[in-house]
C-alpha cells in the first residue's frame, strides 16, 4: 500500500482513508472465513509502521518504510511531469527484487537485511510476532512467485468492440 499516512492512518487520492484498526479488523475478518493461508502486508508512507500495529490475525508479516513520528521521501523527481515518480523505500525494494527470479532461493531475512535507514532517509519496520515462521526460512518467492503465460496472436484482439453474431 502507499499513499499519503500519518499515525494509524492512510490516505488515498487526498479524498479517502483507511485506518489501522479497520485494517486489523479486515485481517482477522479474512482469517476467520480462512481467505488466507499467510499474508505479507507492505506499506510505504509516512509513518508507516503503525498502520501494522494494531493487527491481530495470525500469520501476517508486515513490512513498513518508517515509524511512528517519521516521513517517508521520495527518491526521484521528474521535472518534466513535475511529480515525483518513485519512492525510497519502494525504489530499494525493487533495486532489491531485480536480481529474484522464479529459482531464487533468497529470503524474507535477506530482504530485509538490504534495508540501509541511511538511503531511505527512514527507519524500515518488520512486525514479525503474528507470523509463525522464521524469515531465515522464507523464501521471497512464497509470496512473490506468480508466472504468467502470455499467449501471442497474429491479430489484434478488438477490445471494446461488439462481435456480431451469425
Amino acid at each position: 500500500m502507499t499513499g499519503h499516512g500519518g499515525e494509524d492512518f492512510l490516505k488515498f487520492q487526498d479524498s479517502e482513508e483507511i485506518n489501522s484498526y479497520d485494517i486489523a479488523d479486515a485481517m482477522q475478518q479474512m482469517w476467520e472465513k480462512q481467505r488466507y493461508r499467510e499474508i505479507l502486508f507492505v506499506i510505504d508512507t509516512c509513518q508507516a509502521n503503525t498502520m501494522f500495529s494494531k493487527f491481530y490475525a495470525p500469520n501476517v508479516l508486515s513490512i513498513g518504510s518508517s515509524k511512528k513520528g517519521e516521513n517517508s521521501y521520495s527518491h526521484f523527481h521528474d521535472r518534466d511531469i513535475g511529480v515525483s515518480v518513485i519512492d525510497r523505500f519502494t525504489y530499494y525494494n525493487l533495486e532489491f527484487f531485480e536480481s529474484v527470479d522464479m529459482s531464487s532461493k533468497h529470503t524474507m531475512a535477506d530482504l530485509i537485511g538490504t534495508y540501509n535507514a541511511t538511503l531511505m532517509h527512514s527507519t524500515p519496520g518488520v512486525r514479525t510476532d503474528l507470523f509463525a515462521r522464521k524469515l531465515e526460512k522464507t523464501y521471497l518467492t512464497d509470496f512473490f512467485g506468480a508466472v504468467q503465460e502470455v499467449e501471442l496472436t497474429p491479430e489484434p484482439f478488438p477490445i471494446g468492440q461488439r462481435q456480431e453474431s451469425t
